[in-house]
């Protein structure tokens, strides 16, 4: 048997729920929200998302269980960036070290 200890790069091999789950999403919902279409795939692909933004909201327990402040990003470099740009002000200190991905890094030294 192969064990794969790469996961945090690419999370391969995906198990078996989680590809099952993002194909029957794929395939039956895949509604591009942005489009500001209402047609009821739609409105299901979106209820699904905000679904699974109160479950995230309710398991991580923070802000009350607020599925408001639940944000899907495209990635994590782009979570960073988020996080960065909007909670960090002028003159805030932020202590990182030498081994910070250069995700964290570049953004940081841009602030």
């Amino acid at each position: 048997m192969a064990i794969y200890m790469n996961n945090g790069a690419t999370t391969w091999p995906k198990p078996e729920c989680v590809a099952r789950a993002m194909s029957d999403f794929l395939t039956g919902c895949g509604a591009n929200l942005a489009r500001g279409s209402a047609s009821k795939r739609d409105m299901g692909t979106l209820d699904l998302v905000f679904s699974c933004r109160e479950l995230l909201a309710s398991f991580f327990g923070g802000w009350e269980g607020d599925a408001r402040y639940v944000t899907f990003t495209a990635s994590v470099t782009e979570s960073l960036n988020v996080v960065f740009k909007g909670y960090l002000k002028p003159g805030m200190k932020v202590l990182i070290s030498s081994m910070e991905h250069n995700a964290v890094v570049r953004p940081l030294r841009r602030l």
